[in-house]
């Protein structure tokens, strides 16, 4: 059933969509019209001063031909036609269809009060003080590619100079270091024209950031870089940092921008100077800005997103092995600062707010994956580079040691692949327990467990095993338990999960009668921009997506230290599903690793975990922290968030007791309720018309835990 609920822009906008001759023909109502045209058999017509009903002007006798060109009046006269045109024949499923022409009348008096009460105030009683600033809104790339924008930045500027030559007064804004950069690679000597007016101060470098990025999906150490390489460009190359921060262009801006920057709104002009001074009159905003619009672009273009990720995590981790290594001997690691920063430029180029976002054209997109792609290579020679300085080489498994390095801050258990088998492992290394429950054979080696400690390693000396192992086992027809150390789930077998428990606990994290892992697909046709927006009204669309079951849930691996249940079906029209479950000795979490083979149009593919957890607010993780956001729709702010972001986490969590849902490389998330939903796939046709076809590989993970979220 449709919600009760509607916006009502949206909704009537939607109906125009709905018979629009520009937006969306493929899907909507216009593009099904038969376009044939025929001539009219004939065409009549009678005049009358009188204002007749259409009963009577239909039974009138005396019409009389009309022909192109003919006359018709005197004024006020009422002129009925009387058509007749041959169509051919149609079946009962086909419908007439006609655009009904509206005359609207109004009055002038009305008009002119309106216009008195604006126009006839005096300019001290309504007119503000405009600044007025030069600038070239220049997106570094978007519809056009990044070798096109080099281009666009040398005539744009140029242009600039040459009104600054002919008007001293006027001065431009220019933001993004990325686009200066350009300029003096490739037109050193209008770079350094623009550095002349700079001295003079017309030409104002503004903004701080290497480009202009997406305000919402970058991490918190990427958005410190944007500023980082920003500023030191704009101070070596002006002279001077930037004092406001400029991002007119964006899709939304993170709770955490504030602090990261730091700094006062002060600008290079009089207008911020006048407006620091009523500051005490300024309204204040706590949080984020949500932009209520461009939902979309959390989704869209998944691989570039993934692609992003991995650039994050892959560049700390190599900053912080580099750094190790250049501690403990610098003459023999120096620090590759210059290749890191080169690295990082990279990465925060693809972060612009038409790049990452993913509303940009195929070939910008492809050019986006080919520079991550490089980045992850260079990065993980960076590192291997590092580890190599810090550990040795050996290229002999048999002889040398096994080492696991964990750059994180904390303790960690993982389950690990080493290329040894049982037997060389045995060999080599102590077991503490029961020996069937220390290894496992996996595809290409052997499964062990280990723990490292907080941002340190462990050699692999000895192995432990764990005193209660994995199970997986098919408890019914078409049921599957699975079961660790710390919870235990059963899966149905589409792998959809009817149960889930902390194990010895009695709290049922499903709520009842629902499953959970549940593919939902929703109609995805916004009013205007495609790739950016997804609607509120899509919600009402809401189906299951899984259609055909291609192979059943099916046990690969029973323990003892992991477990792993396959299924593959058919979601939407053209789209196939190949899920495994795993569940693991040392994790406290179900999870999904899936791949999609994935092939509609105009469709929006997410996962649902209905949670037994009461709770008016949810808890996403954001760059640097976490923030709250409502699960119910009271007001229209609270409605206008039906699709967030988040980063690697969302916490539904009531007093006691919550329900985590984790992932590798999603962005968009909703808490409605008592449901989890993560936004998976989406199937927009412009400005790329490929966006996210063909096959993609992501994970998820469901924790239920103790205690409340962070």
């Amino acid at each position: 059933m449709a919600s009760m609920f509607k916006n009502k822009r949206c909704t009537l906008e939607r109906a125009e969509k709905f018979v629009s001759p520009v937006y969306f023909t493929d899907v909507n109502l216009y593009g099904k019209i038969y376009s044939e045209t025929k001539d009219l058999t004939s065409l009549s017509v009678w005049s009358t001063p009188d204002r007749v009903p259409f009963a009577e002007a239909s039974s009138r006798p005396d019409y009389v031909k009309a022909c192109v060109g003919d006359q018709f009046g005197p004024t006020w006269t009422t002129c009925w036609f009387k058509v007749y045109v041959c169509l051919l024949s149609w079946g009962e499923a086909f419908f007439f269809f006609f655009f009904p022409l509206h005359i609207v009348t109004g009055s002038l008096k009305v008009a002119k009060e309106i216009a008195d009460r604006f126009f006839g105030q005096r300019n001290a009683e309504s007119q503000h003080t405009i600044a007025a600033i030069g600038n070239c809104h220049i997106d570094t790339a978007w519809l056009w590619p990044y070798a096109e924008t080099k281009r666009k930045c040398a005539r744009s500027f140029a242009s600039a100079l040459l009104l600054m030559e002919k008007y001293p007064e006027y001065n431009f804004a220019c933001s993004q270091a990325q686009q200066l950069f350009w300029v003096k690679q490739d037109y050193p000597s209008l770079f350094e024209r623009i550095q002349h007016y700079a001295k003079k101060g017309q030409f104002i470098p503004v903004g701080g950031t290497w480009v202009e990025m997406d305000g919402n999906l970058p991490s918190g150490e990427s958005f410190v870089r944007q500023f980082l390489y920003g500023q030191l460009f704009f101070e070596k190359e002006f002279g001077s940092r930037c004092k406001e921060f400029w991002l007119p262009d964006t899709f939304g801006y993170s709770a955490q921008l504030p602090q990261i920057m730091r700094v006062k709104l002060s600008s290079p002009d009089a207008f911020f100077s006048t407006l620091e001074t009523e500051t005490r009159n300024l309204g204040r905003w706590a949080g984020e800005l949500f932009l209520e619009l461009h939902n979309g672009t959390y989704t869209t273009h998944a691989e570039t997103k993934r692609l992003n990720r991995l650039c994050e995590h892959a560049l700390r981790d190599a900053e912080m092995m580099c750094s190790v290594a250049y501690a403990l001997a610098p003459e023999q690691a120096p620090y590759p600062a210059q290749e890191l920063e080169s690295c990082w430029k990279d990465v925060l180029l693809n972060q612009f707010h038409d790049v990452l976002p993913g509303t940009c054209i195929a070939e910008v997109r492809k050019d986006a994956e080919e520079i991550n792609t490089r980045v992850l290579d260079r990065v993980r020679q960076l590192t291997d580079g590092a580890l190599e300085k810090l550990f040795g080489t050996c290229d002999d498994y048999a002889r040398g040691e096994l080492v696991f390095v964990n750059s994180l801050p904390w303790s960690r258990s993982e389950i690990v692949e080493v290329p040894l088998n049982r037997d060389e492992l045995s060999k080599r290394c102590w077991i503490e327990g029961v020996d069937d429950n220390a290894m496992q054979q996996g595809e290409q080696g052997t499964l062990v467990s280990f723990v490292a400690s907080p941002a340190g390693y462990k050699v692999l000396r000895g192995i432990a095993s764990h005193k209660v192992s994995v199970l997986a086992a098919e408890t019914s027809p078409g049921v599957i338990r699975l079961r660790n150390q710390f919870l235990e789930a059963k899966v149905n077998s589409w792998c959809e999960v009817s149960s889930l428990k902390l194990l010895g606990g009695s709290k049922e994290f499903v709520a009842p009668e629902t499953l959970a892992n549940t593919f939902v697909m929703f109609d995805d046709i916004p009013l205007y921009w495609d790739a950016w927006d997804v609607m509120d009204y899509h919600l009402e669309t809401r189906k299951r997506a899984a259609k055909q079951l291609l192979e059943p849930a099916t046990i690969l691996q029973q323990g003892p230290l992991q477990a792993m249940v396959k299924v593959k079906f058919t979601v939407g029209d053209r789209s196939v599903v190949t899920q495994t479950v795993i569940i693991d000795a040392v994790h406290p979490y179900l999870k999904f690793d899936t791949q999609v083979e994935w092939g509609e149009t105009h469709k929006f593919l997410k996962v649902e975990f209905p949670a037994n957890i009461l709770s008016r607010r949810a808890t996403y993780e954001i760059q640097f922290g976490h923030i709250e956001r409502p699960t119910h729709f009271n007001t229209s702010w609270d409605w206008a968030k039906f699709e967030v972001y988040g980063h690697k986490w969302v916490d539904l969590s009531e007093n006691g007791h919550g329900l985590s849902l984790l992932n590798t490389s999603k962005y968009g998330h909703a808490v409605h309720g008592n449901v989890l939903r993560l936004s998976l796939l989406r199937a927009p046709k412009s400005p790329d018309p490929d966006a996210d076809m063909g096959h993609h590989h992501f994970t998820y993970a469901l924790m239920p835990h103790q205690g409340k979220s962070p």
